[in-house]
């Protein structure tokens, strides 16, 4: 096992995907099934998204799901990810102001905040002194240019005493090829709606692969499916050793998605053998 694995926190993102054929309700109860396994495995950390109407996902309610989620689980720790600031009130969002409000019954815990670094946001982070998530694995140049500036910008607050570094991204570990056609319903559900403004329900990979796609489409599928962290336990193991030993990460923040849930859960499993071998 990699030592720089073993020593790295792994954590999930889940957006309750909705799926051809199953109503909405379903995905979020995936959603709460996964955390359970997640929690299982050794993932140090489950969150759930924001969305709204956007017919291939569910969770439009992320405080209500994640609470689902903890009334579940035992031990992971449970927040919300990419929550849209300006549909909730500032106690909400950030839990304290400068005029003395209290919230109870959750008065003196520490929960800590997160900032996407999107734009501004590795700069915002720094000068917080807050943890960061940074993505995507893809995209390796302009994350690292992101983690340099948050580094050498960050000054130490009560949250955080030096920087802390979240990689975010899809990784699917299989035992075989399998491992990318994991990939093939979530990138054609991107490539969709880039070109038709909605964004699908995860249909099999099957149906995808037979599909006769636009040729705008088809190069956005492709770029989808290029550079995911996708392969192998061994192959997987290499990729993450390189990204991690090149960012410094302390966590890696895992959203894959894709159409057949045993297969996914299947390769939460995989990849869990790599950072918590014998769990």
């Amino acid at each position: 096992m990699s030592a720089v694995i073993a020593r790295t926190r792994f954590s999930v993102l889940d957006r309750s995907r909705t799926r051809a054929g199953r109503p909405p309700a379903e995905a979020l109860r995936d959603t709460v099934a996964l955390a359970r396994e997640a929690e299982a495995l050794g993932y140090h950390r489950f969150w759930v998204s924001e969305h709204h109407g956007v017919p291939g996902v569910a969770g439009s309610a992320p405080t209500v799901l994640a609470a689902a989620v903890a009334a579940a689980t035992r031990t992971v720790r449970v927040g919300t990810g990419g929550v849209m600031l300006p549909n909730h009130q500032p106690l909400v969002v950030a839990g304290t102001s400068p005029t003395g409000v209290h919230a109870r019954p959750a008065e003196g815990l520490r929960v800590p905040p997160f900032v996407l670094a999107m734009g501004e946001g590795a700069r915002i982070a720094a000068r917080a002194g807050l943890p960061m998530v940074i993505g995507d694995l893809r995209r390796r140049e302009r994350m690292m240019r992101g983690i340099d500036e948050y580094r050498s910008l960050f000054r130490p607050s009560p949250w955080a005493s030096a920087p802390y570094v979240v990689i975010s991204g899809t990784v699917a570990v299989a035992g075989s090829e399998d491992a990318r056609r994991l990939l093939v319903p979530e990138a054609w559900a991107t490539a969709y709606a880039r070109t038709h403004g909605t964004f699908p329900p995860l249909v099999p990979a099957g149906e995808i692969e037979a599909r006769a796609m636009p040729a705008k489409e088809r190069d956005l599928y492709e770029s989808a499916l290029a550079g995911q962290l996708a392969g192998t336990a061994d192959q997987v193991a290499d990729e993450l050793e390189t990204v991690l030993k090149e960012t410094g990460a302390a966590e890696v923040l895992v959203t894959t998605s894709t159409y057949d849930r045993a297969a996914l859960l299947d390769s939460y499993r995989r990849l869990a053998a790599l950072f918590a071998p014998g769990r």
